[in-house]
């Protein structure tokens, strides 16, 4: 009986067997990985550090009257408390303790024109919790069972648009706004032309009360908010008043910076004076509202009047006999408004110009919108995030405040 034949190998690369590239490492990625993934273990505050990156990112951390601080000073694997083999005999995890190394400093309280002062500081391992641990073949043993990290596809940060028809037939648009870190924000339409946002896919109020607890606490804020403006550059020389941006609108509220000084109030009528004040200030250009004239006729006419009902009127109107203030800027017009404003001798009424749709969507949401205020929209953020009464005005602030203006919290 003849033996196995021999199999004869051929190659039919065209390079010589020296210049054969070796074969790789295919367990490197999965272990260079992991070992990035843990760093160096001290605080060096260094960018892609691993764990280190990480605690860098909320440390130190800050007591709310800024008496206490607490500091990382790095981080520690201890030994496993079972090797491989007894891990799987077991049906056991491998993995090692964590422990941070932490700084708690107690510091003088802040004076004015001061340094801030230590008093003492302590510092202490604290045991975090049990990491796994990978093992040179690249995998982790999970209650006994060798598991592989399988890379997935991550939903990438950004501002994402969508719409869908309602069984209804109507059109519905959503926005997703989703941040590198933090809270998901959802911006969705309502089958009644309501617009609500809604955080981490479970907290949901009307975007009007979101707006409220930002600062826009009265209803002429926030429909500022969705007027169309235009940048005008302030004029070279002494202002007058023939000169632009003399006559028109101011889009916003300027604020002189040094001396704390109201220089315009938003929808008030630009004024030599008020350029003046401005370029002593070294402000460049200006935001002006772009406004429309409408008409009102002497007599009564209903379909005209409900046409113009509805429109937001861009600066406020006098009675000039009675000096009684008809409607102020920001204001609807109403068919109570426009008879007034005919009794008056008033022909002309300067509109903002804003889109028709916004602006439909807004007013739907301003009706139903149960808070008028900043204090009352924080309280009813406090109520559906946290099921209880606003303990005070500063809490709900703060509420807000970490959600989505904390750095260490949120990151778009």
């Amino acid at each position: 009986m003849s033996g196995p034949q021999r199999i004869t190998r051929r190659t039919f690369s065209k390079f010589p067997s020296e210049r054969e590239l070796p074969m790789p490492n295919l367990l490197d990625v999965q272990l260079a990985s992991y070992k990035g993934c843990l760093g160096s273990g001290r605080s060096d505050g260094s960018e892609g550090s691993g764990l280190d990156d990480v605690f860098n990112k909320f440390f130190p951390v800050e007591g709310h009257q800024g008496i206490y601080t607490l500091e990382y000073k790095g981080y520690r694997l201890g030994q496993p408390k079972h090797s491989i083999d007894e891990c799987r005999e077991r049906n056991l995890t491998f993995e090692a303790p964590l422990k941070a190394t932490l700084r708690l400093v107690r510091w003088a309280p802040a004076v004015e024109g001061r340094r801030k002062r230590m008093l003492e500081a302590e510092e202490a391992q604290i045991y975090l919790g049990d990491i796994p641990l990978i093992t040179d073949r690249g995998t982790f043993l999970v209650n006994g069972a060798e598991r592989v990290i399988v890379s997935q596809l991550h939903r990438s940060p950004g501002v994402f648009f969508q719409d869908k028809i309602h069984p209804n037939g109507t059109r519905l648009f959503f926005a997703k706004i989703i941040p590198y870190r933090g809270t998901w924000v959802e911006v969705r339409m309502g089958i009644k032309d309501e617009m609500f946002i809604r955080t981490d896919r479970r907290h949901q109020f009307r975007m009007t009360t979101f707006l409220r607890a930002l600062g826009y606490s009265k209803d002429e804020d926030i429909r500022a908010l969705f007027y169309q403006t235009e940048e005008v550059e302030l004029p070279v020389g002494r202002p007058t008043r023939a000169m632009k941006p003399c006559g028109r609108l101011a889009a916003e509220e300027i604020v002189d910076k040094e001396t704390g000084e109201v220089i315009v109030l938003r929808g008030e009528e630009l004024a030599p004076k008020h350029l003046k004040h401005l370029k002593d200030m070294d402000v460049t250009s200006v935001l002006v509202l772009v406004t429309k004239t409408a008409r009102i006729l002497v007599k009564k006419d209903d379909e005209r009047d409900e046409k113009l009902a509805g429109h937001i009127v861009a600066r406020t109107y006098k009675n000039s006999a009675t000096r009684e203030t008809i409607v102020t800027n920001d204001e609807k017009l109403t068919m109570t408004v426009i008879q007034l404003l005919r009794k008056a001798g008033i022909r002309e009424v300067e509109l903002v110009v804003a889109d028709s749709t916004d602006i439909r969507i807004l007013e739907s949401t301003l009706s139903r919108d149960k808070t008028h205020s900043e204090e009352e929209a924080l309280q009813e953020i406090y109520k559906t995030m946290k099921g209880g009464n606003l303990p005070s005005i500063e809490a709900g602030r703060e509420l807000v405040n970490r959600m989505f203006f904390d750095p260490n919290r949120y990151d778009l």
